[in-house]
């Protein structure tokens, strides 16, 4: 019997985060571009940024985004509708945090006979806003669950590594990834591509939305 135990998992709930600050104006990103509803604009953070903001391994794997949406007078924020157009003329769209965070797991296990027993333990994230009262509201709390399985694929559930940062890390991918919904403020967050493989001197950021499209060459250094 195979038994598998992480020490700690991390489940950041569908709520989403409340991203960042936007700047003053969209012209004070390095890109923008007006669309019929809304001025989207975009810089791609440096990998001393992304160290300072989320250390850790994310800067290797990811390219980040800082997007900002200037909606006129209101707009639905979606982040399917980014993509990423890198140097080969590869298409990308954004990730979810909770999966940019897997870059801590564990190496899965090798297969082996018998039964897997499976034993999660970790710690859930919830921040979002109150329905009722629009208040800002988060919470912390722990969960934990066996599972018995013979499938030979079976896996260890993500982990962070040895990292006691690695909490912080993954709360910070969540909390300020560019928020979702409909909004008549600006609002501004990260989005999380996969790291083109070969390095360039600008990509594009794509957004479309029905008839509506905006084509953004970001300079990265």
């Amino acid at each position: 019997m195979r038994r598998v135990v992480p020490l700690l998992g991390i489940a950041l709930l569908a709520t989403a985060g409340d991203g960042i600050r936007p700047r003053g104006a969209a012209s004070d990103y390095p890109a923008h571009q007006d669309e019929k509803a809304v001025t989207i604009a975009a810089a791609v953070l440096t990998q001393d940024q992304i160290r300072k903001i989320f250390g850790g391994d994310v800067g290797r794997r990811y390219m980040v985004v800082e997007v900002a949406v200037y909606p006129n007078p209101a707009f639905e924020v979606d982040t399917f509708d980014f993509r990423l157009k890198d140097t080969d003329g590869d298409l990308t769209r954004p990730e979810k945090p909770r999966d940019v965070a897997e870059v801590w797991a564990e190496k899965d296990p090798k297969p082996g006979g018998g039964p897997t027993v499976i034993n999660e333990a970790g710690v859930i994230y919830e921040t979002g806003r109150d329905p009722v009262t629009g208040q800002r509201r988060s919470g912390v709390g722990t969960y934990d669950a066996t599972t018995v399985t013979n499938d030979p694929r079976a896996q260890q559930p993500p982990a962070p590594r040895s990292n006691p940062d690695a909490y912080a890390i993954a709360a910070k991918l969540h909390d300020f990834a560019l928020p979702e919904g409909r909004t008549r403020d600006a609002v501004a967050g990260y989005l999380y591509f996969p790291k083109p493989s070969k390095k360039g001197k600008a990509v594009e950021l794509r957004h479309s939305r029905d008839d509506a499209s905006a084509i953004l060459s970001l300079p990265v250094k």
